[in-house]
């Protein structure tokens, strides 16, 4: 579109610095009335019904306080979440060191009953072999078959049966002979090594009625 004076309107040629016109000189600053038009009519104005809220800053002393609150609260909740998880693994804690207690109690009450048990078997076992291999002390010139009571009792009983008492420390062997139970005390270390002989149900304890029953079990 062709440019126009800004002070009487008219329609200016191209390039002119003068309005042919009124004679005013042509603003360097001119704007095509295209431009002028568009500059002065006013933009329409739209309604609508939407209302926009705005937010009112909040002051930094509340924003930092909210913000220590907020830390606070994370904190008393990881507080109150560990205390929670200690409480709940404190007694699984106590209950695996509880059974490993238990567990080594019983392993040693275990070894010490075997090693108890395996001790007296050795006891009685010495105990045993030193009666057997006793020779009897005897006042008689009747000659002995054997030499020992081991072989003695294996020649005297059908099934001789030796045990040992850990309380009197005696060793007794015991059997029968032609149908008569018969049963011989031993004290080891003793000078009267046989201290008593028990015959089916009548007991001897008489050193030379003793003497008689060793010499019927020797001949």
């Amino acid at each position: 579109m062709p440019d126009r004076c800004l002070s009487c309107g008219a329609i200016l040629p191209e390039g002119a610095k003068l309005c042919t016109n009124c004679g005013k000189i042509v603003s360097k600053n001119f704007r095509p009335v295209s431009e002028q038009v568009q500059v002065r009519k006013p933009s329409p104005t739209v309604q609508t019904d939407a209302r926009i809220f705005e937010h009112k800053p909040i002051p930094t002393a509340v924003t930092e306080k909210i913000e220590v609150q907020e830390t606070a609260g994370e904190r008393d909740s990881a507080s109150h979440t560990e205390h929670r998880e200690h409480h709940a693994r404190k007694p699984v804690r106590r209950k695996k060191k509880k059974n490993t207690r238990l567990k080594v109690l019983a392993a040693a009450v275990i070894v010490a009953a075997v090693v108890c048990v395996s001790f007296l078997t050795v006891i009685r076992a010495l105990r045993i072999r030193e009666i057997k291999k006793t020779k009897p002390v005897i006042e008689t010139s009747a000659k002995m078959s054997f030499d020992n009571f081991g072989e003695a009792a294996e020649n005297f009983f059908d099934e001789p049966y030796w045990e040992y008492s850990f309380f009197t420390n005696t060793v007794t062997v015991s059997g029968e002979n032609k149908g008569t139970e018969y049963e011989f005390v031993f004290k080891p270390n003793d000078e009267q090594v046989v201290s008593s002989v028990r015959v089916g149900k009548d007991e001897f304890d008489d050193k030379k009625e003793i003497d008689i029953l060793v010499m019927r079990m020797f001949m």
